[in-house]
């Protein structure tokens, strides 16, 4: 796929769940920046995008792309893993 349009039509979804999809993705990346002065937004916003990821790299799988093409929701994921680890268990 070429956009972001091509990619979510090999996934099955309409243009309206691009969008929300989308929106709901700005959402919590602005709330994981929020939560920088907000902590208490780190969790859940950590875990909410953390669940878009793990979407995110079932789709690439289900669409049979190359791996490859799943290392940034991976990395995302590894992000939101960490951000929560930390906010539970702060060190020092």
């Amino acid at each position: 796929a070429k956009s972001m349009k091509e990619e979510f039509e090999i996934y099955g979804f309409s243009n309206t769940a691009m969008y929300f999809i989308g929106a709901i993705k700005v959402m919590l990346a602005s709330g994981l920046l929020l939560s920088i002065w907000y902590p208490l937004l780190a969790i859940p916003m950590a875990a909410g995008m953390g669940i878009f990821m793990l979407g995110a790299i079932a789709m690439h799988f289900k669409a049979n792309d190359p791996s490859i093409r799943s290392y940034p929701a991976f990395a995302l994921l590894i992000c939101c893993i960490l951000i929560i680890v930390l906010e539970t268990f702060p060190m020092g």
